[in-house]
């Protein structure tokens, strides 16, 4: 798939066919993740899979927007290493860049995801229920997990704003 097609056709994916993923493909949507800016080349993010149907099952109700969790053949939750960050907010935002990768390696690799939000400074037990249920040591922070598995769904064509809308030049 060229690039264009990858970052057009990119959805998110909340429903999943039961068919086994191996996880040289899990690897290989890491591996995109590596090549990821980062801040001063920290590379300050961590990636734990999770395959165990009981952990996804729990990691499906830390919040109302991630219950299809539960069905993805796995779900990667990409961490933030403070200890590693140089700059704040930029190894945050490293991180961040590289969720997009794997989002469309994903979608590269002809698979499905979707991306849900777990640091969110307004509801905090979102990211410490995750760190509890995968032991996350306190120094590390829980960004987001991302879904993936095989689409079982074709979602509606993207809808984006008009170039005209967000671009301006020289100054606002």
């Amino acid at each position: 798939m060229d690039f264009k097609d990858c970052v057009f056709s990119r959805r998110s994916i909340r429903k999943y066919k039961r068919k086994e993923l191996s996880t040289e493909k899990i690897n290989s949507i890491i591996k995109y993740a590596l090549y990821a800016p980062s801040s001063c080349n920290t590379q300050n993010w961590n990636f734990i899979i999770v395959k165990d149907k009981k952990v996804k099952e729990k990691l499906s109700k830390v919040h109302k927007y991630c219950s299809f969790v539960k069905d993805a053949s796995y779900v990667i939750v990409i961490c933030f290493d403070k200890s590693k960050c140089l700059y704040s907010p930029s190894g945050l935002l490293s991180v961040a860049v590289a969720a997009e990768n794997i989002l469309l390696g994903i979608t590269n690799e002809g698979l499905g995801g979707c991306w849900i939000y777990v640091k969110d400074d307004k509801e905090p037990e979102i990211e410490n229920k995750v760190k509890e249920y995968l032991n996350i040591p306190e120094n590390i922070e829980v960004v987001c997990m991302i879904s993936v598995g095989y689409p079982d769904e074709v979602p509606q064509d993207k809808k984006v704003k008009d170039l005209k809308e967000v671009i301006h030049i020289e100054k606002w």
